[in-house]
């Protein structure tokens, strides 16, 4: 028998934890990361005990007149609790591994003076792929405050790198007044292709900041810059299943991806939702966004069927006050099957049962039908035909594996379409190896004309709440405003709306639909700020588009078109685009005019014509040729203005630039579709090879 000692005793007081029940959904590698996580914080606690004088004590560190002339001798000669104060001269510059890796809680790492200390962390060129996708300039996995210092990395995973792999709980890393930038990894990019290798063998997330949040975790950026290389500024994910939710502040930042192609995927921030099954919160506030907003959930880690909801978008994402920049979804391949009704209006509806309905809806989410829009259920589970798992090698969502063998046991789908017609699908064969595809397709075949089945991106549905990029709005109209259409204020003003038409004129636009606004409800209205065109716009037309082009309503009411003719949202690049109702890069509109004489006839004349909308404001350019004049006489006329004038006169000053170089007077009277072009002396322009140019604006009736 061995006789413990007093010793030992201490240690055992420190190390065992009696758990009095086990917690739900934590079991083999999961509570084996729970349990290392409780015994490295109660030694670290007994440490910090051990240490206690040594608390809050500040350590200086410099060149020289310092405690310490080097950051790494200064953390092993101090405990927990410190202060270390940076002198803005020191400066730390290498190769080595770990380069930056504070150990214990509640460390302060601030530079003092009018310099912030600078920390370079730069391999070598021909640094091993694995060291270059393994290293960064500072790791941290504790309690942490970093405060004025100046980090780089270059040919290294990122910056920083603050994930423990949720092994260290409720842990809170702070960065204040911070510089943070990823010089990327082109010189070793460039070695490797050199010495016959590929530029994809490379590490290419070139994160300034790359961080998963631990359970009850928090992490605030604050008055930072971050700076990603071709890639994501701030990188940052939950991990699962988790016991608290996490928090993160972004507040006062500036955040750029610096991607090296326009419109690229490449995010300010990311924050991707893996598994915590928490309202995790996320605040983003008063930042300089270099590129888009993005959330995602690849991979999801949790592999239990009925933890793998096809709703993943569980953070709540506020902000305000930060510049523009569109939001862009990770699609992780994430469904939900969905019935919706053939029929629209206020008795259109679906309603789910069964086994069937347990096995893949989960529970599910009814839509209430409305003119215009068509009832439907779709459900809380993940149908979607993809891998999940930390690895994302796991099928466990799709349909076939959630219906499992039914040849013994038969499951059973009742759907009640529009409370009056019943169909019902059976499920009697051994489902786990058949296709998304194929079961869909003898779904349909059994609903029939009544419905139609298909899988559905839920997670689509969910955008942040910028509360300065939008406003919530009345529908006023008989029909209802679907989701990503334009949306006019109504007759009444604010806040009563209604779907935009292409008669509508500039200044009745209220925003884009968030979501689907039923006659008589309310809903979010985008009304700020940028959009990915792919995302957020219900387009009639299709196709590709460049900067300076503008999309507003087509024939289609609420329907969005290229080149419409009253601009409402302004392309910055070939992916998103912006709201605005000025933009000095915006392209002129070409058009063709038409050419009269007054009296007369002209026997060949042609023409250009440019304009640009400006709110009200016509801003007119017209080049007129006049080969052979014919009879023509009294004035010129341009048939064909781009707007009805207000009611008032308005006269263009133009030139004639071929024979005689006189002055023109384009003249616009009330309420007037075409303009009249005279010499200043109001006698008659045109003759055989005539040149006439004029330049203006005019107001717009509407």
């Amino acid at each position: 028998m061995t006789t413990l000692t007093t010793d030992t005793m201490t240690i055992l007081n420190v190390i065992v934890e009696v758990i009095d029940a086990p917690i739900a959904g934590i079991t083999g590698a999961m509570a084996t990361a729970k349990l290392r996580s409780n015994i490295t914080s109660r030694l670290a606690m007994k440490r910090n005990q051990l240490r206690a004088s040594e608390k809050n004590k500040t350590v200086k560190v410099a060149p020289s007149g310092g405690d310490f002339t080097s950051l790494a001798t200064a953390m092993a000669g101090t405990g927990a609790g410190v202060r270390f104060a940076i002198d803005g001269t020191y400066s730390q510059a290498g190769s080595s591994s770990p380069f930056f890796f504070p150990t214990l809680d509640d460390l302060e790492f601030a530079g003092v003076g009018q310099r912030k200390p600078v920390f370079a962390f730069t391999q070598a060129q021909n640094a091993t792929l694995a060291n270059i996708t393994s290293n960064s300039t500072c790791d941290s996995h504790y309690n942490a405050v970093f405060r004025n210092l100046w980090m780089t990395a270059e040919n290294a995973r990122y910056v920083i790198h603050a994930d423990a792999s949720n092994s260290f709980f409720r842990k809170k890393t702070v960065f204040e007044e911070c510089y943070l930038e990823h010089k990327g990894n082109e010189s070793a990019r460039a070695y490797v292709v050199a010495n016959g290798g590929t530029s994809s063998d490379v590490w290419s997330n070139c994160y300034a900041v790359g961080a998963g949040i631990p359970d009850g975790g928090a992490m605030v950026v604050r008055n930072s810059v971050l700076l990603g290389y071709n890639a994501d500024a701030l990188h940052c994910h939950n991990w699962g299943p988790c016991e608290q939710p996490v928090t993160l502040d972004v507040e006062g930042c500036i955040l750029d991806a610096r991607p090296l192609s326009a419109g690229s995927s490449k995010y300010s921030f990311y924050w991707g939702n893996l598994g915590s099954l928490q309202n995790d919160v996320v605040r983003v506030v008063g930042n300089t966004l270099g590129g888009p907003v993005a959330l995602g959930s690849s991979p999801w880690l949790l592999t239990d069927p009925a933890q793998v909801p096809a709703n993943k978008m569980l953070a709540s994402v506020t902000g305000y006050s930060n510049t523009p920049a569109p939001y862009v979804l990770e699609d992780d391949g994430s469904r939900a099957l969905r019935i919706t009704s053939a029929t629209t209006g206020t008795s259109s509806s679906v309603v789910v049962s069964g086994t069937g309905a347990d096995a893949l809806f989960g529970g599910s989410i009814d839509v209430a039908g409305a003119v215009g829009l068509a009832g439907a259920s779709y459900g809380y589970l993940d149908c979607g035909d993809h891998l999940v798992g930390q690895n994302a090698d796991q099928a466990v969502t799709q349909i076939g594996k959630r219906l499992g063998n039914c040849s013994s046991v038969n499951k059973t789908l009742t759907v009640l379409i529009d409370g009056s017609t019943t169909k019902t699908v059976t499920f009697n064969q051994d489902y786990t190896s058949v296709s998304n595809t194929t079961i869909l397709a003898s779904i349909n075949t059994a609903l029939g004309s009544s419905a139609t089945a298909d899988l559905f991106n839920v997670n689509e549905l969910f955008r942040p709440r910028f509360t300065d990029e939008e406003r919530r709005v009345y529908n006023a109209g008989a029909t209802t405003i679907k989701r990503k259409m334009a949306v006019a204020w109504a007759t009444n003003g604010q806040p009563q709306s209604r779907i935009m038409t292409a008669a509508d004129p500039l200044r009745l636009f209220a925003g884009i639909a968030y979501e689907d606004i039923r006659p008589g409800t309310w809903g979010r209205v985008k009304s700020a700020g940028m959009v990915r065109v792919a995302m957020d716009l219900l387009r009639s037309d299709s196709g590709a588009f460049v900067h300076g082009d503008a999309f507003g309503v087509g024939a289609t009411d609420g329907q969005w078109v290229k080149s419409p003719g009253v601009p409402l949202l302004f392309a910055v690049n070939n992916a998103d685009v912006r709201f605005g109702t000025f933009d000095n890069d915006t392209a002129w509109t070409s058009f063709t005019p038409t050419i009269l004489s007054q009296t007369g006839t002209l026997t060949t004349a042609a023409g250009t014509g440019r304009w640009r909308r400006v709110g009200r404001q016509i801003h007119l350019q017209v080049s007129v040729t006049i080969t052979t004049n014919g009879t023509g006489a009294g004035s010129v006329r341009i048939m064909n203005l781009p707007a009805v004038s207000a009611a008032a006169p308005y006269v263009l000053i133009g030139r004639e630039s071929a024979l005689n170089g006189k002055a023109l007077l384009g003249s616009i009277n009330s309420s007037s579709s075409f303009m009249s072009i005279t010499n200043y002396d109001n006698s008659y322009p045109g003759a055989d090879g005539a040149a006439l140019n004029i330049t203006g604006c005019y107001e717009a009736a509407a």
